[in-house]
């Protein structure tokens, strides 16, 4: 199984569920796609065969979509590894798919949705339900919605038993106003969902129905698959707390319970409780919103590291230390530690830092 859509359903937390069912007419023009120019200087490919350039391009492509720390460096060679493929194959259907999502990297999806369109018509392609579901995220992102539920539902075709499809047609239906079948939908996508563990699933599926049952105003029901959405969106954030993006969505579910909670006490202002559970609400998200802001911070420090290189300053990487164990990250903070401690024994800080972390027993001996 492939990895989930980049694009896919990123909004979905946040959005309510309540569009008037109003799209655009007709896509945008698709200027002809043009792959970024790509410095193959360093690149040498000439002992490897096309089908294990196009191999290495999905791995390239597929780190580059994650987002992390080797994104940039995956996406660049995704270009170099494209290009070489186009020069021993012009019509390479790969190459294309693979085009279209370096498009969606670079935020071009107007160019997306054309080299994939094209994909999607090569032999290959015509059976490939990621290519459907990803051209789906994009109609739908750009407000063509009968046309991403279209996309939506050829995916679901080809493969029934993939989760994201269903999800992505449920809020196609969604947005055309028709909220039980998106309610149908997004019931579908969590009850394939439910074969994962429970760390393994997506909240943003519950966020779908939520949304759906929210405009419906079946509030009591919205407010159960909203809950479930958050506790889920917590549990992911718990197993990994270094990822900025989960803390994001965590924020966005917070918001989503609440704004559900907001239409119950509207609708019925007696449940005066409703308001202690708000108020519990809030105060989370303000400690979501205090480690966001520990983040971008971070990533002040780890740029001034990476321009410091190959000797940073040790002042720079105490600060780090200190920031990834504010942030959770205690592994990384006690390595960094260990690091300065073996070059500088005294340092003080370090030292103390380490000890409050780990216990006394892993205080380095100062030098003499």
């Amino acid at each position: 199984m492939r990895k989930p859509s980049l694009i896919a359903l990123l909004a979905i937390a946040v959005s309510s569920g309540s569009a008037s069912g109003q799209e655009s007419a007709a896509p945008p023009d698709s200027p002809a796609v043009e792959t970024p120019a790509a410095d193959e200087a360093e690149l040498d490919v000439s002992g490897m065969t096309l089908e294990e350039l196009v191999e290495e391009a999905y791995r390239a492509i597929e780190t580059a979509e994650t987002r992390g720390p080797d994104a940039q460096a995956a996406s660049t060679r995704a270009n170099q590894l494209i290009a070489a493929i186009r020069r021993r194959d012009t019509l390479n259907s790969d190459a294309e798919f693979l085009g279209g999502r370096v498009q969606i990297l670079m935020g071009h999806p107007r160019e997306a949705i054309q080299a994939i369109n094209n994909y999607t018509k090569s032999r290959k392609g015509e059976n490939d339900w990621y290519a459907f579901n990803l051209l789906g995220d994009l109609y739908f992102q750009a407000r063509y919605h009968t046309m991403a539920r279209d996309k939506y539902q050829r995916a679901v075709d080809l493969n029934p038993l993939e989760a994201e499809p269903c999800a992505g047609l449920a809020q196609a239906e969604s947005a055309l106003a028709r909220y039980h079948k998106s309610a149908e939908w997004a019931r579908k996508a969590i009850e394939l969902d439910a074969q994962n563990p429970p760390a393994e699933r997506d909240p943003k599926f519950s966020a779908v129905l939520a949304n759906a049952l929210m405009a419906d105003r079946q509030l009591d029901e919205a407010l159960k698959a909203a809950t479930a959405a958050l506790e889920l969106g917590r549990l992911r954030a718990k197993n990994d707390p270094t990822k900025t993006m989960l803390l994001t969505e965590l924020r966005n579910f917070n918001g989503l319970v609440q704004k559900v909670l907001q239409h119950i006490l509207i609708s019925f202002p007696e449940r005066t409780d409703e308001y202690v559970r708000i108020t519990h609400l809030q105060l989370e998200n303000a400690e979501i919103d205090h480690l966001l802001r520990l983040h971008r911070v971070l990533q002040t420090v780890e740029y001034g590291i990476a321009q410091s290189e190959p000797n940073p300053s040790p002042a720079l990487l105490f600060e780090k230390a200190k920031l990834l164990l504010a942030v959770g990250n205690t592994e990384e903070a006690v390595q960094i530690l260990t690091d300065l401690l073996a070059k500088d024994p005294n340092h003080a800080e370090a030292q103390r830092l380490l000890v409050q972390t780990r216990g006394p027993e892993s205080a380095a001996p100062t030098a003499p």
